[in-house]
């Protein structure tokens, strides 16, 4: 049966390679290459594949804002996540956002064929480490994207029009993130949200 993959990553030797590895699977179609996240949702929306294979950190559009981005369309297309390094931040949103999977780049081409073929069956894909993750994940506040992208300029000392003009947001867009943020984190003030999220290990100083 023959497996239709759409690939989403900004660096060229990566999709090279990653064509290759796909190249040597007869039952796997590449049927389109993206180069940042506003083309990997469009390409995807259009061509409904069976699996989405995303980097994390495309322009534009994170490949976690794609995968919000087809959720809030309606369209359930798996995705496997493909990224230098599995932050436990990112690798915790991936699945919050019904990603099937997180590796690295360094993963052995066949076991990245392996996981294509389960993703694209729909089998989850997490490595035991990731799912002791997730059984910690109840301690977590249920933080969306955006605002862990607030969280960690709080914890730079951005202030919020500073956050604003870095995330391409308005200044009151931002004060609503930072209030939900203190609300799911139960604090205050930003000091006790910034020292609460490094104790929990919510995110990483800069």
């Amino acid at each position: 049966m023959t497996l239709r993959v759409v690939l989403a990553d900004d660096h060229p030797v990566t999709r090279m390679g990653l064509r290759a590895v796909l190249a040597s699977a007869p039952e796997l179609v590449l049927v389109a290459e993206c180069v940042d996240g506003k083309s990997a949702l469009s390409k995807i929306l259009e061509l409904r594949p069976d699996v989405a294979v995303l980097d994390l950190k495309l322009p534009d559009l994170t490949g976690l804002d794609v995968l919000a981005a087809l959720d809030e369309q309606g369209c359930r297309v798996p995705a496997l996540f493909l990224s230098a390094q599995a932050n436990e931040d990112y690798v915790t949103q991936a699945r919050a956002l019904g990603a099937y999977g997180f590796v690295t780049k360094d993963t052995p081409p066949e076991t990245l064929l392996r996981h294509i073929r389960d993703v694209a069956a729909r089998r989850a894909v997490w490595s035991p480490a990731q799912r002791e993750l997730f059984r910690d994940a109840s301690l977590r506040p249920a933080l969306s994207p955006r605002e862990f992208e607030v969280l960690r300029a709080l914890a730079t000392g951005a202030s919020n029009k500073e956050i604003a003009q870095q995330l391409g947001l308005s200044d009151g867009t931002v004060r609503i993130h930072v209030s939900n943020i203190f609300a799911k984190l139960d604090v205050d003030d930003r000091t006790a949200a910034v020292t609460l999220s490094l104790k929990r290990g919510l995110i990483e100083l800069p």
